[in-house]
């Protein structure tokens, strides 16, 4: 008999049921011939911050953004990795 989360498996798809929030994809490199972790292309899903938005951060670090998130989700993260801090708005 299963149990709660392979229960959940069972009855159908999670991915579009609320059950995952946010999500972002993002690629290590940009241009991988040169081996370049610079201006990385990224896709943030999520329900919070709406749609039909394509925004460019030129020289902010990709950790900022992953420091709002955390933050977003009441994780206390005073810095990761290169960080700067937050970022304002998304």
């Amino acid at each position: 008999m299963p149990h709660g989360f392979s229960r959940r498996l069972q009855a159908g798809p999670l991915l579009c049921d609320g059950a995952m929030g946010t999500v972002l994809y993002a690629r290590g490199m940009s241009d991988s011939n040169a081996h370049q972790p610079i201006d990385l292309p990224l896709a943030l899903f999520s329900p919070e911050l709406g749609g039909g938005q394509h925004l460019r951060r030129k020289g902010v670090p990709l950790t900022n953004l992953y420091m709002t998130l955390l933050g977003n989700l009441g994780v206390p993260v005073e810095t990761i990795g290169d960080s700067t801090g937050t970022l304002s708005t998304l």
